[in-house]
């Protein structure tokens, strides 16, 4: 097989000589059986003779095709095996390699993956804290007005107020940093 025919099939010299060494092989082995089949033919042909003689030949002969052709399936066999072990072992790596980099990258885009959800379920809680506090001051703020009969200026100024109103400033910039964590991934 040259060059050209070689790369055009996908393999390189080394897989494309093992390929035409396994077909030769087959080629040795197939001829032996023909061998063997075309023996057993003479010999059961010359058994239709009458003759003791002639079948006690012909038995020897099918004996000795039939010897023969084990020898040769005794010295093919560890070759094949070979040629079968060696194609197994490369599947495998194959297979382990292609595995191997399926498990990375899945187990990162899971790591990615659990990021991102820890940074939205920070701003969630930090967002339902804000609506809490919002929600409290707004409360406040009616029952001063409407109850209380309170002037806005001096709710605006009393310590409770103060404090939630610099809560919910602080969690507002609390959730734009976890939005800003949020978007770098």
């Amino acid at each position: 097989m040259g060059k050209k025919e070689a790369k055009s099939k996908g393999k390189t010299r080394p897989e494309a000589a093992e390929e035409k060494e396994a077909q030769q092989q087959e080629r040795a082995e197939t001829k032996t059986e023909q061998e063997v089949r075309e023996q057993l033919e003479a010999a059961v042909s010359e058994t239709k003779d009458t003759s003791s003689v002639k079948k006690a030949s012909a038995l020897a002969g099918a004996a000795k095709a039939i010897e023969k052709g084990a020898g040769l399936v005794g010295e093919k066999a560890p070759e094949v095996m070979s040629t079968v072990l060696h194609t197994v072992k490369k599947g495998a790596t194959v297979a382990y390699g292609a595995g191997s980099t399926f498990v990375r990258k899945a187990s990162q885009r899971a790591k990615e993956n659990a990021e991102t959800y820890r940074h939205r379920a920070e701003i969630r809680k930090l967002q339902a804290r804000r609506d809490a506090l919002t929600s409290k001051l707004g409360s406040i703020v009616y029952s001063g007005i409407a109850v209380d009969n309170e002037s806005p200026e001096s709710l605006l100024t009393s310590g409770e107020i103060t404090a939630l109103i610099e809560e919910i400033g602080q969690l507002d910039i609390e959730v734009i940093k976890a939005g800003q964590a949020l978007e770098k991934h």
